[in-house]
């Protein structure tokens, strides 16, 4: 019996199953929205990957992408929008609360508010002694994770391999808490330092560095674009308050050098 017309076209075509293995595929990191192809019957497809919706050709349906792109314009539990909401909050939340001390501080003893704020209330109040005791525990916590980071950068900055770092980390611990417990007993005042530092490394982690960051990244990663703008605000915000507070902090500094004291004994 011969086969119906219908018959030898299946045989004489090959399966969908079996024409969309995937043999080989390109894609560049320059360019991540776009992704070919190489299939084993010898054809090649390009899949688009748009902000919309994952396109393998254009005969994608209109309304699935709308679907998608409203989907995606308002997902709220995707990690980055989590991400972006935690920071926004923490950096909102953190400047309320400075600023709120600062007021009530100011607002209490005006000109002659002390850097230190505590240090204005009488040494006999019993609140007054608890909150010192917290910012002791809070140094004291924090310590190590600030010696952490001085260590590791001292590493990175002298391009210490990690072999070399478990052979020397010990001994390197051991120097940099004798030089950092030192400098502690020697110097008494150390405001006009922390004031300069502050100033400048302070605003460069908190603004500078991750502007640079965002600005650097969006060439390799095209996504962070609506975040250009922001990032140069962010910067050049930084920039100005580390410029302000540093005039300041030498203007203090040379107004203070003659009673900026070394040694434990006046």
């Amino acid at each position: 019996r011969q086969p119906s017309q219908q018959q030898q076209q299946q045989q004489s075509q090959p399966s969908d199953s079996s024409s969309l293995i995937v043999q080989s595929y390109e894609w560049d990191r320059t360019n991540p929205n776009d992704l070919r192809l190489q299939l084993v019957d010898g054809s090649r497809k390009e899949i688009k990957v748009t902000k919309r919706a994952t396109s393998r050709s254009s005969s994608t349906s209109g309304s699935n992408s709308n679907n998608n792109d409203k989907s995606n314009q308002h997902n709220y539990n995707s990690p980055l929008h989590r991400y972006d909401s935690i920071v926004a909050a923490s950096f909102f939340g953190s400047m309320l609360l400075m600023s709120t001390i600062a007021f009530v501080g100011y607002a209490t003893f005006g000109a002659h508010s002390q850097p230190l704020i505590l240090n204005n209330y009488a040494a006999t109040d019993a609140l007054i002694a608890w909150s010192k005791a917290a910012v002791v525990l809070s140094i004291i916590s924090s310590y190590p994770l600030s010696f952490v980071g001085i260590k590791d950068g001292l590493f990175d900055l002298f391009q210490i391999t990690p072999r070399q770092r478990r052979d020397m980390g010990e001994v390197v611990t051991v120097v940099l808490l004798m030089v950092l417990a030192a400098a502690a007993l020697l110097i008494k005042d150390i405001r006009v330092m922390m004031a300069l530092s502050g100033a400048t490394w302070g605003n460069c982690v908190i603004y500078i560095f991750p502007s640079y960051m965002v600005l650097r990244g969006v060439q390799h990663y095209p996504a962070l674009q609506p975040h250009v703008v922001p990032a140069l605000l962010t910067g050049l915000l930084g920039a100005v308050l580390g410029a302000v507070g540093a005039l300041q902090a030498l203007i203090n500094l040379w107004a203070f050098l003659g009673t900026f004291s070394f040694g434990m004994i006046d």
